[in-house]
């Protein structure tokens, strides 16, 4: 079984979002996917050989901003000024460069902050909450990869929320699988004997479900 086209689907997005336990994340691949497996949903070779461990490697939060920033709010109380991704923010703003979301006044940067606050403090009273559960797309929930053994690996979307859910130790969150290597897939026909490779995902991503404690 080798690599698809690029974009095609062997499944929906919809049935690709799954709630799992929060430490079955358990890496994260720290170059930019596209480069390698861009809109494939299957993918062959030995992309997933290039993945850091996330529990026994903590230098994946100082990797992006976007993490680092969650962490310099609500574990070390920085103000928000002081964090890089403000900062960065509003140099580009001055500058009258592109700015994340269209922000062109500095309101905007702190409105930008504020829904961070907001997120966090609804995930530690309710829980991580789905994009489905929130009204939006899966294709926003934090975005995963599924290696050769099974294994889940972080990509970029979410990176704010995967460190909220770092800090308040969620059971669980939703994850949305934007790629998987062929091997887990056969793995998957054959542990299930299902000859249709998407009837056979289905059931590995279910596998998964079943790993969160009640």
């Amino acid at each position: 079984m080798g690599t698809g086209k690029p974009g095609s689907q062997l499944l929906p997005a919809k049935h690709l979002s799954v709630r799992v336990a929060l430490d079955k994340v358990g890496h994260y691949y720290a170059d930019v996917p596209s480069n390698i497996i861009g809109g494939y949903q299957m993918v062959a070779g030995p992309w997933d050989k290039l993945v850091y461990p996330l529990n026994s490697d903590s230098t994946w939060r100082e990797a992006c901003r976007h993490t680092r920033t969650v962490y310099q709010i609500f574990e070390q109380d920085l103000p928000i000024e002081q964090t890089d991704e403000y900062r960065k923010l509003y140099r580009k703003m001055v500058r009258g460069k592109s700015v994340r979301k269209g922000i062109k006044r500095e309101q905007e940067i702190r409105d930008y902050f504020q829904r961070m606050f907001d997120a966090f403090e609804s995930m530690k009273a309710s829980g991580f909450l789905g994009q489905q559960e929130l009204g939006g797309k899966p294709k926003d929930d934090i975005r995963v990869a599924i290696d050769r053994h099974g294994q889940l690996v972080r990509l970029g979307n979410g990176r704010h929320r995967f460190a909220m859910a770092q800090i308040l130790t969620v059971p669980s969150i939703v994850v949305h699988v934007c790629h998987m290597h062929s091997r887990w897939i056969e793995s998957c026909m054959r542990t299930y004997q299902e000859p249709e490779p998407h009837k056979a995902i289905l059931l590995g991503l279910e596998g998964y479900r079943g790993d969160i404690s009640p």
